[in-house]
């Protein structure tokens, strides 16, 4: 899959470890248990395609010790060139020996990738096959012999598109398959050798492979069926369609070849998040057990679902789209998904199931066309029968068996593996059971027949004898009526104990005190209920509809959406049973908040909010606009999947007033403010024009700090402090000078509201200060500039602050081009000196290294020109012996035509995901992505550009270790867009957004630095 398996040929280095040569390092040593007996569970197996990459030693631990606990029998994963010996010469096993060493202890069987040529082995190409074709020989053999426990080795994945480079080559793959097979064969002839994974069914790919050769050079079948079971139209196993490909590609094998070649599907699953075929939980695990069930039927030898743990992260990669992220059957905290269970439960079973039973039963419905009926033979003697709708629709069905040999049947929870007999059970003359009005859908049933012990049932079977009888006496001639143990006087009756009162249910305690839309929490107490049937917990008056498990004591549930009622919400929750309803207990309803502190629609302002939506489903973001004289305003914005909106704030409050704005939903957003203007448009000496935008605050806070400021002339800042809560707030601003003075001005914020505090008046004309703004209660701070640079260039910049001090800061845009003037404003806060170096990365990779002492309680402005010279784009790293906080403002006439200046807080940290919620392609504006790569691998950055209809571009590119780039993104989408964007890189990058504009005649530009997850 094309997007599932781009993490194959990542070029990022092995996780930190000590790095090994390969002379003189034992290999990991070969199983020496006899093989498990052959049953149908040692077919299914899971993928997890970057363990033996970036995983720690914990994750790998908990993820194969959650294969072992559900059965699952083998693990596919890379054992890439890229990571093991990404210096020539120099091998490093770290990652893959511990996989596989802990593979080993859990009794996991291991299918190897071998793929991933290092950029030295390919002629420097990213996404390349390997040109050196002697080093992938040694590669592949030292990894092979360094491995003897696994058992399988694939070459190269899904080779039939992007992941071969330039692009797909069959003749090009079979040289590369053929200076492998035999070499892997000659190391051990038993192993398994697989071509690399098809995407889709393999087509004509496959027969371009066999009319070179092919069929004498693998020893698998091999591809990936997503095309039947993952569709952006319809995401539902498609069986027919998956039996009929699967029958060409057997037919075409064998016009090829009379030997017997095996069939492995090494990738097949589902995302629930993060692409626009994404289904929830509980479907994708009724989608797996249907999927295993009818390959299990159809002659596979091995399915393997992708993936085994979801790589999203609720702190890092939550909001990413990419489907990969979220196919997985543990969630990113190893709890796990209904997928996961399922799983758990059909592994149990076919450990006893050792081949399909033909015939074995007859099925109807009203609707035969969408059934799906698979019948298995158990090593008992029993029946295994399993049926579902393949349209999911509701439908009735009667089962009948065709043999008199089985035992009432036993209904199977796939959820959990627990047993109920089957209702509607009746049995004919000839002792055959007939089921009616079985109700069957998308969840497949699963019915598990135990053999009688002879063919018909005994009317009155015999009780069992006791285990030990004391040899008996001779036998009276007729009972005794009333047998008495002693001699003695026959004791009073035990009178009948009276029924003990029906418990009721009672709710305890809840996992969790809070969560978001979505969020499994558990519900413990008692008197639930064994079963559901139709009990339902309430939050608040929203009934939930999603759960995992229930037992007579706990409950796992999933929070409704509908129950969130604001930020810092809370609900009661309840259950109602058919004992009665329970007690309510408390709990928290975290929703996804975005602050913003400016905001106004006075006279020659147009102030916008973008919001952008990178999820799956349309995202209500609910807003708040809290003006300076009167009651909030209260609106709610829908935004498509996928997609942005821009909402124009002027016609939303109307005009003349000053706004902050504070915008929740139950969904992951993300929102921007762009603000154009004419400042002080009208009055003598102002014509300063231009617009400014910053990203929302994502929470309130009690201190702001910001490096940048002055009040020289031509300049006039402003400080903007909203106040969300519903008591006033008391705000004390704090003004450090570059010589060191601190001065103090206290401000009240009324509730729910806001007030602009201009700094000039504060402190006086002519002073350089950078800022500390404190409060007892949490508050959101901007500081808004407005300018006339050096008579020349006119415009405003604005940013919110920074909330605490760092020793380390990134900034990934910069120029001192001509037109360009670029300044770093470095603020301490702390008593003491601190020495500050910054490192300025160059796009060719270079560096730059300038220090700076910083003393107490001071600000300074490096002018960067100095430091890097003229003419030069660079990114910062900037290191502090204590912890500074760090701006950087440019000032520019952008083409000679554009004037302006923008200003951004520095990135505290590099990420992997970045987003933008405002962006334009217009003739009017000129957008860029700016990405630097502060660390020392090569990076593989994937640009994901949302446009206001709900379609997605996509671009990518390779930045050196240290390097940085700079995308115009008209030249990705074209011209006349709004667009949203998301950056994903293979490394940890920074990412900003610089935009220059012509608004109406309104010259200028904006920067911001991206949110992060």
């Amino acid at each position: 899959m094309v997007i599932a398996m781009a993490v194959v040929f990542s070029l990022a280095p092995a996780a930190t470890g000590a790095v090994l040569q390969f002379v003189g390092v034992p290999p990991v040593a070969s199983a020496q248990a006899a093989p498990a007996p052959a049953d149908l569970s040692d077919m299914f197996g899971v993928n997890s395609t970057l363990i033996t990459a970036n995983h720690t030693n914990e994750q790998v631990d908990n993820e194969i010790e959650a294969m072992s606990r559900a059965g699952i029998k083998w693990l596919r994963t890379q054992f890439n060139w890229s990571y093991i010996e990404l210096q020539q010469g120099t091998w490093d096993f770290t990652r893959t020996d511990y996989v596989v060493r802990k593979a080993q202890a859990c009794d996991v069987d291991v299918l190897g990738i071998l793929s991933g040529a290092p950029l030295w082995a390919n002629g420097n190409q990213d996404w390349y096959p390997p040109t050196d074709i002697a080093a992938w020989r040694d590669y592949v053999e030292r990894v092979v012999r360094r491995y003897p426990w696994v058992k399988a080795w694939e070459i190269w994945n899904e080779e039939n598109i992007g992941f071969w480079q330039p692009e797909p080559d069959a003749a090009a793959y079979m040289e590369l398959l053929k200076a492998t097979y035999p070499l892997i064969k000659s190391i051990d002839p038993d192993l398994k050798v697989l071509v690399g994974g098809l995407c889709g069914g393999g087509g004509d790919y496959f027969e371009q492979c066999l009319d070179l050769g092919l069929a004498d050079y693998t020893d698998a079948i091999n591809y990936h069926p997503y095309s039947e079971t993952l569709s952006a139209f319809n995401p539902a196993p498609q069986e027919p369609t998956a039996r009929a490909v699967l029958a060409a590609n057997k037919a075409l094998f064998e016009r090829y070849t009379d030997r017997d070649l095996e069939i492995w599907l090494t990738e097949v699953g589902w995302p629930t998040a993060g692409f626009p075929s994404s289904i929830p939980e509980e479907t994708q695990a009724d989608y797996w057990l249907r999927t295993a069930l009818n390959y299990a039927d159809a002659g596979v030898d091995k399915v393997f679902y992708y993936d085994l743990w979801e790589m999203a992260s609720p702190a890092e990669w939550w909001s990413d789209a990419f489907a990969v992220n979220h196919m997985g059957i543990l969630r990113y905290d190893f709890s796990e998904k209904p997928a996961y269970r399922y799983y758990r439960t059909m592994q149990s079973l076919m450990a006893h199931i050792s081949e399909p039973a033909v015939g074995a039963a007859d099925f109807s419905c009203s609707t035969p066309s969408s059934l799906e009926a698979h019948c298995f033979n158990m090593d008992d003697g029993g029946l295994l029968v399993s049926a579902w709708k393949s349209d999911d629709a509701g439908d009735a069905l009667a089962i009948h068996l065709n043999s008199p040999s089985y035992a009432e049947p036993a209904l199977i929870d796939p959820s959990t593996g627990g047993e109920q007999p089957a209702q509607g059970v009746s049995r004919s003359q000839d002792g055959n059971i007939t089921i009616a009005d079985l109700a069957v859908g998308r969840t497949p049933v699963l019915l598990k027949f135990s053999p009688l012990d002879s063919p018909a049932p005994e009317p009155d079977p015999a009780p069992d004898p006791a285990p030990e009888p004391d040899p008996a006496p001779e036998p009276d001639p007729a009972p005794e009526p009333d047998p008495a143990p002693e001699p003695g006087p026959v004791p009073t009756p035990e009178p009948t104990p009276t029924p003990e009162p029906t418990p009721t249910p009672t709710l305890d305690a809840i996992s969790r005190s809070s969560g978001v839309v979505g969020t499994e929490v558990t519900v413990r107490g008692k008197a639930f209920g064994k079963a559901r049937g139709s009990s339902h917990v309430y939050f608040g008056t929203t009934r939930a509809t999603e759960y995992t498990s229930w037992s007579d004591t706990e409950v796992n549930v999933r929070v409704p959406g509908g129950a969130a009622g604001g930020p810092d919400a809370s609900v009661p929750v309840k259950m109602v049973t058919s004992r009665g309803s329970t007690n309510a207990l408390d709990f928290g309803i975290d929703t996804y908040t975005r602050y913003f502190a400016e905001g106004t629609t006075h006279r020659g302002f147009y102030e916008w909010l973008c919001l952008q939506n990178p999820e799956g489903e349309a995202a209500e973001v609910n807003c708040t606009y809290m003006l300076s004289g009167g009651s909030p305003i209260e609106k709610r914005y829908t935004v498509p999947p996928g997609s942005r909106v821009s909402v124009d704030v002027n016609s939303e409050v109307g005009p003349g007033q000053e706004v902050s704005v504070m915008l929740w939903s139950e969904s992951r957003f993300h929102a921007e403010r762009p603000m154009y203007f004419s400042y002080k448009e009208g009055l003598p000496g102002y014509s300063w024009t231009g617009g400014h935008c910053t990203v929302g605050a994502p929470a309130p806070g009690n201190d702001w700090y910001f490096a940048e400021g002055t009040t020289r002339e031509g300049f006039e800042e402003w400080v903007c402090i909203q106040n969300p809560n519903g008591r006033p707030a008391a705000a004390t601003v704090e003004y450090i000078s570059a010589g060191g003075h601190v001065q103090q001005e206290k401000h009240d914020v009324p509730a729910r509201s806001r007030i602009s505090v201009f700094v000039n008046d504060d402190v006086g004309p002519g002073q350089d200060v950078s800022m500390r703004v404190r409060c007892d209660d949490p508050i959101v701070v901007e500081r808004p500039m407005y300018f006339n640079y050096g008579s020349r260039w006119t415009g405003g910049h604005d940013v919110f602050g920074a909330g605490s001090p760092e020793t380390r800061w990134y900034f990934a845009e910069g120029s001192t081009k001509p037109g360009f003037e670029e300044w770093l404003s470095l603020q301490n806060p702390n008593g003491g000196d601190a020495t500050v170096t910054c490192r300025f990365l160059k796009p060719d990779g270079s560096q730059v290294e300038r220090s700076y002492r910083l003393e107490a309680n001071t600000r300074r402005t490096v002018d960067v020109s100095q430091a890097v010279g003229v003419g030069v784009d660079s990114a910062i790293v900037v290191d502090s012996t204590l912890p500074i906080v760090a701006e950087r403002p440019i000032y520019f006439n952008y083409l000679d035509k554009w004037s302006g200046g923008h200003d951004v807080m520095g990135a505290t940290a590099p990420g992997n995901s970045w987003f933008f919620a405002e962006g334009c392609t217009y003739e009017w504006a000129d957008e860029y992505i700016c990405v630097a790569n502060p660390g020392a691998a090569r990076a593989r950055v994937t640009f994901t550009f949302m446009l206001e209809d709900g379609r997605q571009v996509e671009h990518s590119i390779g930045i050196a270790p240290g390097g940085r780039v700079t995308v115009k993104v008209a030249d990705i989408t074209g011209r006349g867009h709004d667009v949203s964007t998301k950056v994903t890189s293979t490394e940890p990058v920074v990412a900003e957004r610089p935009m220059y504009f012509d608004y109406g005649g309104w010259t200028g530009g904006h920067d911001v630095v991206g949110l992060t997850p």
